[in-house]
């Protein structure tokens, strides 16, 4: 959706080590040291204000009048539009397309399985703390469908795995409350660094179906574990369709972390070099 050369956020073209980067000229103020760049949160109920609410209203009107390809370039209404490939991978029947449609706010019903790859797009205004005007992310969730996960047509399971990743700046962990095997499975992806590969920068793990508490399998104490262990951020969704996603705690609170971590991360690269 958003793109260059207005964005300011994109991958870097060599990825043995995925790292994003920047496309133009900061609009951020440079600090004396990076350590200063070590906390970056979205500002308390921002995304809850009139002033978000009424640009959201106008990146959609843009997109349905003016946006070719879903492409924010044009939108004189933010000085910051920054863009990044956000992979998600898990296992089989996770809820992975629920999650996407969910933080996407299209509404998700009977969803059958995606074969291959498919890609998402979803933006999000966000404030941050440490100052500076709004920047609108565009997040490109690519969703990988029951190839890339099981055992079946190796080869293009590999292909479809290589694609994923590649240019890849954040990936979402998916796991279900329900399925105990679904948390093991990206345990030991986070563990041996194993997928996706190349590793982007920026992890989180989802856990969906948190709202279902009698078939729960998965416990907050396991998620706990993975933060403590892995220093990899957890989150429970519920992805219940009856909402926009910026009326929901937890899709609110995942997008925020998302989006601060990746424009965080960023900006550090960008002081490296």
């Amino acid at each position: 959706m958003i793109s260059t050369p207005r964005p300011l956020f994109r991958s870097l073209e060599h990825h043995h080590y995925q790292q994003p980067t920047m496309l133009g000229k900061s609009r951020f103020s440079l600090p004396k040291s990076i350590e200063d760049t070590k906390v970056w949160k979205a500002a308390p109920n921002w995304s809850s204000t009139g002033t978000c609410r009424d640009l959201r209203l106008k990146i959609k009107h843009f997109l349905r009048t003016e946006a070719l390809f879903g492409r924010l370039d044009g939108f004189d209404e933010v000085e910051n539009v920054a863009e990044f490939k956000v992979v998600v991978i898990g296992n089989k029947g996770t809820g992975k397309t629920s999650l996407i449609g969910n933080l996407c706010n299209v509404e998700s019903t009977g969803h059958a399985p995606t074969h291959g790859i498919t890609e998402h797009n979803a933006y999000w205004p966000i404030k941050l703390t440490r100052g500076q005007g709004p920047i609108v992310v565009h997040l490109r969730f690519w969703d990988a469908g029951v190839w890339c996960l099981t055992d079946e047509r190796q080869k293009l399971e590999q292909r479809l795995k290589k694609q994923q990743a590649e240019k890849a700046d954040a990936v979402l962990y998916v796991c279900t409350s329900t399925d105990y095997k679904s948390y093991v499975t990206i345990q030991k992806m986070i563990e041996t660094n194993s997928a996706p590969v190349p590793l982007p920068p920026v992890r989180l793990v989802v856990m969906t179906r948190a709202d279902e508490w009698v078939r729960r399998a998965v416990s907050t104490s396991d998620l706990a574990k993975i933060e403590e262990e892995y220093a990899v951020q957890t989150f429970g969704v519920s992805n219940i369709p009856d909402k926009p996603c910026h009326e929901k705690l937890d899709a609110t609170k995942l997008l925020n972390a998302l989006c601060a971590k990746l424009l965080q991360k960023d900006y550090e690269m960008r002081l490296q070099r």
